[in-house]
């Protein structure tokens, strides 16, 4: 049986190392990438059967990345290789059409087996307990947006605007809700002056950070739709 030419994706030299040599025995690798917008090129360029891609990556996430394919005509199969193990994410990959979703953490039994369902266009999801991927909140343009937001995170720690619930929004725009583990994450839209609420999901006060102001939001496509 021919062996599927793949392409790997990922920012992480060390993951594209032991990805190949995961796959090696069974997959042609024809190209790596560490950015999105290389992950682009190519695929364009070298057309592979399957893009092995990570989620949060440089210059362009992996779910743009993989829009962008999508919009240039490309039929390559897609299997998303992340340490995001989150249900609204893996969500956001099936709607996208994604044949693969493997956590980082299961690389070595997963990897493979995503492989080789993506080969013969069937779909494998890793698998993590309650979790239930068809019933994510998530959208595709959600999930781009959110990957926007978290890379955002690398600004200066000294500079984050934290706000405590109760508190009027001092800017219109989006802010992160700061629960105290991490596992609970989203954000909310808030205009200025608005009170910032307790938690819409779990009603428990929280604290805010003001990810993106007006000006920024206002300049992304998301929020440009009648």
């Amino acid at each position: 049986m021919k062996k599927p030419r793949v392409v790997i994706a990922d920012d992480n030299r060390e993951v594209l190392t032991l990805v190949a040599e995961i796959l090696a025995p069974n997959c042609d690798i024809v190209g790596e990438s560490i950015d999105g917008e290389q992950a682009i090129e190519c695929v364009l360029r070298l057309s592979p059967d399957i893009l092995v891609i990570d989620l949060s990556m440089p210059r362009l996430n992996g779910i743009e990345a993989v829009r962008r394919l999508m919009g240039a005509g490309s039929r390559v199969r897609i299997v998303f290789l992340t340490a995001i193990e989150d249900a609204d994410y893996m969500g956001a990959a099936l709607k996208l059409g994604a044949h693969g979703y493997v956590f980082k953490t299961l690389l070595r039994t997963d990897l493979p087996v995503a492989i080789a369902a993506a080969a013969e266009g069937r779909t494998f999801y890793s698998k993590k307990p309650h979790q239930t991927p068809a019933a994510s909140r998530f959208d595709v343009d959600r999930a781009a947006l959110d990957l926007n937001l978290s890379r955002h995170e690398a600004a200066d720690h000294a500079a984050r605007q934290i706000y405590s619930a109760g508190e009027a929004a001092p800017y219109s725009g989006i802010y992160l809700v700061i629960h105290d583990h991490e596992e609970l994450r989203h954000y909310v839209t808030v205009s200025y002056g608005d009170v910032l609420p307790a938690c819409p999901k779990c009603a428990k006060a929280v604290r805010f950070e003001l990810r993106f102001s007006a000006v920024h939001v206002n300049a992304h496509p998301l929020f440009q739709r009648g």
